[in-house]
């Protein structure tokens, strides 16, 4: 399934979270307390934030051209509170909170790299075990399982510096694997991590896009989550139905 805000139509299925700095529906403004809202079009009955409203911290800014998000300064970031609440209907992903299939997408221009890990989007608690995290490790990209060095740092990969990219980083339960998507293109597989790098997504959650902790992000748009693991023609389809607005 797919649709269309005005452009090429992006995949709906399983798409749960899609804030789109460009969308009125979504953004209007980014000063810090004011709200960004979902536009995956599902509307959860229960639970403590079922519209996946979510609120600007920081001093973010929308830029010029292809209107993304401007994480340039230290607590840039969009908070997305009880994202995994359990009250919600189904917690969102199929198989609930405990060590979901999942996918993460954006659009990203990294402007600081080597200034350590920096958080594109976080999901989850800070606790062992308890969050997917989508970051850059340096000049690496690396999906993050919290707790026990369980890191999936995709080493085939080097992070051109002030250059727009479409990353996307998917896990599948089976056989925990994770893949790292650039540009519509697979790039590399990691496959059976140790059973420590399933998550236990737990609540109360700490749910972030953008900057978290000391890291400086850069630039990124088009923020999306799916709760299952999109294929390699889905994951390139999205890229060639946003790419006009950054390459």
């Amino acid at each position: 399934m797919a649709y269309s805000f005005g452009a090429p139509s992006i995949v709906q299925d399983g798409l749960v979270l899609y804030y789109d700095s460009a969308n009125p529906n979504s953004c209007t403004s980014t000063s810090a307390g004011d709200k960004i809202f979902d536009l995956s079009d599902i509307t959860y009955i229960t639970g403590s934030n079922p519209n996946n409203t979510g609120s600007f911290e920081g001093t973010v800014t929308k830029t010029a051209g292809n209107l993304a998000f401007d994480f340039n300064e230290l607590g840039d970031n969009i908070s997305i509170p009880n994202f995994m609440d359990p009250l919600s209907d189904d917690s969102k992903f199929p198989n609930g909170n405990n060590n979901p299939n999942i996918t993460l997408s954006c659009w990203v221009n990294n402007t600081n790299l080597n200034s350590g890990d920096n958080s594109l989007m976080w999901i989850g608690n800070q606790t062992a075990r308890g969050v997917h995290a989508m970051c850059t490790n340096s000049t690496r990209y690396s999906f993050l399982h919290y707790g026990n060095g369980s890191d999936a740092v995709f080493t085939d990969y080097t992070i051109p510096a002030a250059t727009w990219q479409h990353v996307v980083m998917t896990y599948n339960t089976t056989g925990r694997v994770n893949q790292l998507y650039v540009d519509g293109d697979l790039i590399q597989t990691i496959s059976n991590k140790p059973e420590d790098s399933d998550i236990n997504i737990v609540f109360p959650d700490l749910n972030l896009i953008g900057n978290y902790r000391n890291s400086k992000l850069g630039f990124a748009a088009c923020f999306m989550i799916y709760n299952r693991v999109i294929t390699a023609s889905e994951v390139n389809q999205n890229y060639n139905a946003l790419k006009g607005r950054f390459v």
